[in-house]
């Protein structure tokens, strides 16, 4: 009997899909980065969407104290950010003004009460 059941547990297999970034992106590569600090959280259709208020803006279009919705996996395995109200977040992402894309794989942070975000651009390697 036991042979049986080991035999019928080591043919079952459950495909599982995590979060997997080949590396994380940075302000280089995305269309938005800003400080904001999140005002609302909601799930819609299986995503989160996240709400929040713009303090700096570091590239992009929108203007400060702009509101703006993130858009992320629900959770991490689906590389959903852990987005926390009321807390600050330094946001890399992709799309417009108004609705951004953001995920696990990209830089994006919790500002904790007493850190400070710097940005350093890179030094130019021309001759400009």
């Amino acid at each position: 009997m036991k042979i049986l059941i080991i035999g019928i547990f080591s043919v079952i297999t459950i495909n599982t899909f995590g979060c997997s970034c080949a590396g994380l992106v940075g302000i280089d590569v995305v269309e938005q980065m800003f400080i904001g600090k999140v005002k609302k959280i909601e799930v819609i259709e299986g995503k989160k969407h996240v709400t929040l208020k713009v303090k700096k803006v570091y590239k992009g279009t929108f203007v400060r104290k702009e509101f703006v919705t993130v858009i992320t996996g629900k959770h991490s395995a689906s590389c959903g950010i852990p987005f926390i109200k009321s807390m600050n977040f330094a946001v890399y992402g992709n799309g417009d003004t108004k609705e951004i894309h953001a995920s696990r794989c990209s830089k994006t942070t919790i500002l904790l009460p007493f850190q400070r975000f710097i940005y350093k651009p890179k030094k130019s390697s021309g001759w400009f």
